[in-house]
């Protein structure tokens, strides 16, 4: 009877592997072939681990899928709380830009972000976000609307139909935002 050498194994529990580092590497996965495209298997390889190590850390691959989504709405930048003078309009606009930057090389993140926000906006900082900035400017409903822009930047950005296109999309949702406050 003959075994692999343990030096040709791959281990099936890594050492120093974290659910922050699984969640990195499945992010290049994501960057190189889209969401869709993410498969345990490949994340493994790029671990050099066992994917059992993939779904100790993480979970099956609806998990992982969901913990993509929450992490690349947590890198999305902020811009700063909105003070006094500051334009409403101009916070909203810094959003969009600053989750286009950040989801549009994630294929297929910003379709799942829209859809997830709608089941539990709490989870994501860009709505909330979004809600206190609507809330200081006085829109009525604050945090419907701050989840409806959400969800159709979101939306824009899956589209990928270019920057224009993107600009004039969030120009017409912050004028119906402060069509309706």
């Amino acid at each position: 009877m003959t075994t692999t050498p343990p030096s040709r194994r791959r281990a099936t529990t890594a050492i120093g592997l974290t659910p922050d580092v699984v969640l990195g590497v499945a992010l290049e996965v994501v960057v190189d072939h889209g969401l869709e495209g993410l498969h345990m298997r490949e994340v493994a390889e790029r671990l050099r681990c066992n994917p059992t190590v993939i779904y100790h850390h993480i979970g099956n691959r609806e998990k992982l899928r969901a913990a993509i989504v929450e992490r690349a709405a947590d890198m999305v930048p902020l811009p700063p709380p909105l003070g006094p003078e500051d334009s409403w309009a101009e916070a909203l606009t810094q959003l969009a830009a600053g989750m286009r930057d950040t989801l549009l090389p994630l294929r297929g993140v910003a379709g799942q972000l829209a859809i997830t926000a709608s089941a539990d906006p709490d989870r994501f900082k860009v709505i909330t976000y979004a809600t206190e900035v609507l809330t200081a400017a006085g829109h009525t409903g604050a945090a419907w609307a701050a989840k409806l822009f959400v969800r159709a930047i979101c939306s824009e950005i899956a589209l990928d139909s270019g920057a224009d296109d993107f600009r004039n999309a969030v120009s017409l949702l912050i004028g119906g935002l402060g069509a309706t406050r």
